[in-house]
């Protein structure tokens, strides 16, 4: 098995629209659309294939409207460690360091469980990768109209 070093993924979610991560443009990547119109995006190798993770999970991972607009409000940090297979599929999803709200470790942990990863690329081997991965979510408080004069 080999381990990867933690990968940073910083959310922010009140406030934050619907702001799309851009890629770098040294990341050598490929988009393609399947058959139901999404949009595929292929790596071409180990290095591209990690860093497109952070970018790929910051997009993937929402936080669900109820917190979003009930709390927990301020600033948390929960990491969660998975393997990840060649076909990319997350398994033996656990937390590994509590941010201290049981909701927001509950959220996190499910969003890592239900990712579906890139396949790895033909120099990353048959094995399983271990990560360990900090999430900071920042969940401000909504601005009511009240408060915004």
């Amino acid at each position: 098995m080999k381990f990867i070093l933690p990968v940073l993924i910083a959310f922010s979610f009140a406030g934050s629209g619907n702001a799309e991560p851009r890629l770098a443009k040294s990341e050598k990547v490929l988009a393609a659309q399947d058959e139901a119109g999404r949009t595929m995006i292929i790596v071409g190798n180990k290095a591209d294939w990690l860093a497109m993770i952070g970018s790929y999970m910051s997009r993937a991972v929402r936080i669900p409207t109820e917190l979003r607009e009930n709390g927990p409000w301020g600033d948390f940090m929960v990491k969660i460690k998975f393997m990840v297979n060649p076909d990319g599929e997350v398994s033996g999803a656990q937390i590994e360091e509590s941010s201290g709200n049981p909701q927001v470790d509950a959220h996190a942990l499910n969003a890592i469980r239900t990712l579906k990863l890139f396949p790895f690329t033909s120099d990353m081997g048959e094995e399983e990768l271990a990560f360990a991965l900090p999430i900071n979510i920042k969940n401000d408080r909504p601005v009511t109209p009240a408060e915004a004069e």
